[in-house]
């Protein structure tokens, strides 16, 4: 009986072109024992021919979003690690393999994940030092942004399990979410290569098209607020990109006349203001 050692998830939704490309490049990492898993999220175009594709596990669900579909495939996995993979991403041909070399070595990692290629619209970006990437004890620096790309992520099934995989509840933001909770628990280890290509820039993307990620962004925060196991020095740094973050939304608020959001930034401000 086949035993991966790794369980590939692609999640994906109307992007068949894109995903072949990426499943391309699952097939073409010099490590070979991993599964893979295409969980296709309601998409209404060709990706169902993938159905009797015999390399892949195909699972189709009614359209619930990215959390959802990667949440889905984690759960079939039969893999010791997990690895996810964005459907318009590249793995580039060694990831996995320098991936697992690093995990010989430090026996304790549990978590890994690299740097990456950015492409916006066809055209390779410079990233800016405000995406500067690091190891170990992280939390500090996923407070701003996601500092972790998803299609990079190499963690152990059984540390997805214990923080509850992502809330499904978020339409958007739900890896800055995650990386809160995880970075809040346990370490992360970190290759300094380019691994991955990533392409970004099109409308069909959530971060893009979906409006309220600056909001989905401050729930995370607030629970993390709520975390009575997060560490004091943190939470008094968490307090403190949630009232920025507040008040740059609740500009952003004001200008477009949004009333509700309005209260709801200034009822966060006010708990937390001078805490």
């Amino acid at each position: 009986m086949f035993s991966p050692l790794i369980s590939v998830i692609i999640p994906t939704y109307n992007r068949y072109d894109l995903l072949l490309e990426a499943i391309a490049s699952v097939k073409n990492q010099t490590y070979k024992n991993v599964e893979l898993i295409i969980v296709d999220d309601g998409s209404t175009d060709k990706t169902c021919r993938l159905q009797s594709d015999k390399s892949v596990i195909y699972l189709k669900q009614d359209n619930k979003g990215p959390a959802a579909a990667r949440n889905t495939g984690a759960k079939i996995a039969h893999g010791e690690w997990l690895a996810f993979l964005d459907s318009d991403d590249l793995w580039h041909q060694d990831k996995l393999q320098k991936q697992l070399n690093f995990i010989k070595n430090n026996s304790n990692c549990q978590i890994i994940y690299t740097d990456e290629i950015w492409f916006r619209k066809g055209i390779r970006v410079n990233k800016k030092n405000i995406h500067k990437k690091y190891a170990g004890w992280i939390y500090p620096y996923c407070l701003k942004l996601c500092i972790v790309g998803f299609s990079t992520l190499l963690i152990t099934k059984y540390l997805w399990n214990n923080i509850g995989g992502l809330n499904e509840t978020f339409p958007v933001a739900e890896d800055y979410d995650l990386w809160l909770r995880l970075s809040a628990k346990y370490e992360f280890n970190y290759i300094d290569e380019q691994l991955i290509t990533k392409r970004g820039g099109r409308e069909d993307q959530l971060s893009i098209s979906f409006r309220g990620i600056d909001k989905y962004r401050i729930i995370a925060l607030q629970k993390m607020m709520q975390n009575n196991n997060l560490k004091a020095e943190w939470k008094k740094l968490t307090c403190e990109e949630l009232l920025r973050k507040c008040k740059i939304y609740k500009i952003g608020c004001e200008k477009h006349g949004k009333d509700d959001e309005i209260k709801f930034c200034e009822n966060i401000i006010r708990k937390y203001t001078n805490q």
